[in-house]
């Protein structure tokens, strides 16, 4: 069982206690992955997300406002695809979690590979 297999397990068991969100990075454009976690916020947490948003530092900065009166679990799946679609969200997930760690009930787990191709000389 690999390591998304084992946390998306957790996350689908303890559901009933916390929710959890699964984002899935793919190598799309940034507006195009939050209007896909958007309809996870709303789907999994019940939540109002406006219309309109487009960075995934609105995105998280809202799911972190939320964590305020809610208890659950984000887990970010192949999380290294951020540095092809804009590497400057590593900095704004670092600026947020460091200014709401304290005061948001949201379990982040993040995960990625890494592959890299070997060249035979």
């Amino acid at each position: 069982m690999g390591k998304t297999s084992l946390v998306y397990k957790l996350i689908s068991e303890t559901q009933e206690d916390a929710p959890g969100l699964y984002f899935f990075v793919g190598r799309k454009t940034e507006t195009v992955l939050v209007r896909t976690f958007i309809q996870e916020v709303r789907e999994k947490l019940g939540e109002f997300v406006p219309d309109g948003m487009s960075s995934f530092r609105e995105l998280f900065r809202l799911i972190l406002e939320i964590g305020k009166r809610k208890t659950f679990t984000l887990f970010i799946d192949e999380f290294q695809e951020f540095d092809n679609i804009n590497a400057g969200i590593f900095s704004d997930i670092q600026e947020l979690w460091d200014e709401y760690k304290k005061q948001t009930n949201v379990c982040l787990i993040v995960s990625g590979s890494i592959f890299r191709k070997r060249i035979h000389r």
